[in-house]
């Protein structure tokens, strides 16, 4: 335990000398690494129904209404939702991370749309219920740690703990981001001004190279 507070705070000490900026995109991301830990929900339904990592199964029709989940503590879309009879369903937990204002903003791979075939639940690339609420999916390795149960009747809840967004946030402080959700920092990097391959100040090509280089492209065309 004692060498473990020490790797913190060492880390600690490594993210305050790289700059203020730098600071508060280090501490934003560390707190929804931590969020994504665990997962406690409020919603409606019925039926009871368990899932560790890809393995899953119930009786459950029920829907997510608030809470922290993926992250967020925001209310998700209407198209979250749990359908889960035995060894087969679908589930659905769509954060609105694609919509067109959010679409290169802030994208953190947490929301799904997962079918269960056989008692084991998969994420597949694309879910819609009509043309017009078509949603694409990105889904990362974390979903595959989750354990979760949600029991419903009338009211739901839903508890989950994710030992692998454990270790992510455990290494963030290292600034190591194993579940590539560190979207502070990539934002801020992206933002960067990066230099101009060719400064303005680089020595100009004379009139004699200019003129050879015309008259080769005109005996050597492409």
């Amino acid at each position: 335990m004692r060498r473990i507070l020490q790797f913190i705070l060492a880390a600690l000490v490594a993210a305050m000398v790289s700059g203020c900026a730098s600071v508060g995109d280090y501490w934003k991301d560390r707190g929804r690494d931590a969020a994504d830990i665990f997962t406690v929900t409020g919603g409606l339904g019925v039926g009871a129904k368990a899932r560790v990592g890809p393995v899953g199964t119930g009786l459950l029709l029920q829907s997510d209404m608030a809470g922290v989940r993926g992250g967020s503590i925001e209310k998700p879309s209407y198209d979250s939702f749990d359908v889960t009879l035995l060894c087969v369903g679908v589930e659905c937990f769509d954060l609105a991370e694609f919509n067109i204002e959010r679409e290169s903003k802030d994208y953190r791979g947490k929301s799904f749309s997962a079918d269960n075939e056989c008692g084991l639940c998969f994420p597949r690339n694309k879910f819609s219920i009509s043309e017009m609420s078509e949603r694409f999916y990105h889904t990362k390795w974390p979903y595959y740690t989750q354990i979760e149960a949600v029991a419903a009747l009338g009211p739901s809840v839903r508890l989950g703990f994710n030992p692998g967004e454990l270790l992510d946030f455990l290494l963030g402080f290292a600034k190591v981001d194993i579940a590539d959700d560190d979207t502070a920092a990539q934002l801020r990097e992206k933002a960067r001004p990066r230099p101009k391959a060719y400064p303005e100040c680089a020595p100009q090509p004379s009139d004699e190279v200019k003129k050879f280089e015309e008259r080769m492209r005109k005996e050597h065309p492409e």
